[in-house]
């Protein structure tokens, strides 16, 4: 019973209220949702081909050749459409809320069509 406890981690009262928590502040929830209002405002000016375009990437994280199928054309194509959809995007919504913002969790991880 011994040996048991002492391979617990324990963690100081102290220390458990400095713990970073995931909740958002009302804030940030607030800012959040007007962020997202504003790329949903974005994306309804695109071109209805480049709209699926970054929709099928990005949110549904379809593959080029998929996307490419779903609007008829080749996979150079798919990706033309991608990125110049995914640049126009960026800024309007830049435009909009005057601060560079990161589209997608792709980019965020480095990946780039």
């Amino acid at each position: 019973m011994l040996r048991k406890r002492i391979s617990r981690p324990t963690v100081e009262l102290d220390e458990a209220r400095e713990l970073p928590t995931d909740e958002l502040t009302p804030e940030e929830q607030t800012l959040r949702r007007s962020r997202t209002e504003v790329v949903r405002n974005c994306l309804d000016k695109l071109a209805p081909k480049e709209r699926i375009a970054v929709l099928m990437f990005y949110l549904d994280e379809r593959p080029l050749k998929e996307i490419a199928d779903a609007l008829g054309c080749g996979l150079s194509g798919a990706k033309s459409r991608v990125h110049r959809a995914r640049h126009r995007l960026r800024a309007m919504v830049m435009t909009e809320l005057g601060e560079d913002v990161l589209l997608g969790a792709r980019e965020a991880e480095g990946k780039t069509c």
